[in-house]
C-alpha cells in the first residue's frame, strides 16, 4: 500500500505543468520560509498541505455500520491533499 501511495503521489506531482510548484513539492529546502530566508521580511507561504483524520467513538461506529443499518461500510479515516497559495509577513528585523 505504501508503494502504492508513494507512486500516485509521484504521478500527481509530475502532472503538475509548472516546474516551480514541482520543486517546491519534492526538493528539500526548494520552498521559502524564516529558517531557509532569514533576512526577507516577505515570504511565500504557499504550498502543498497534507493531512489526516482519525474518527473515534460514535462517528467511527457509523461509518463502520453497514448500509442497511444507516452506516457508510467505511473505514473511520480520511486523507486530505491540496495546495495553499498566500503570503506571510516575516516578524524579524
Amino acid at each position: 500500500m505504501r508503494k502504492e501511495i508513494e507512486r500516485n503521489t509521484e504521478r500527481y506531482v509530475r502532472s503538475f505543468a509548472d516546474e516551480d510548484i514541482r520543486k517546491a513539492l519534492t526538493v528539500k529546502n526548494e520552498f521559502e520560509n524564516a529558517l531557509n530566508n532569514p533576512y526577507q521580511l516577505r515570504l511565500r507561504s504557499d504550498g502543498p498541505r497534507m493531512g489526516a483524520t482519525l474518527f473515534t467513538g460514535e462517528t467511527a461506529q457509523i461509518l463502520k455500520q453497514s448500509v442497511n443499518r444507516g452506516g457508510f461500510e467505511a473505514q473511520p479515516t480520511m486523507f486530505q491533499f491540496g495546495y495553499q497559495f498566500g503570503k506571510a509577513i516575516s516578524q524579524r528585523r
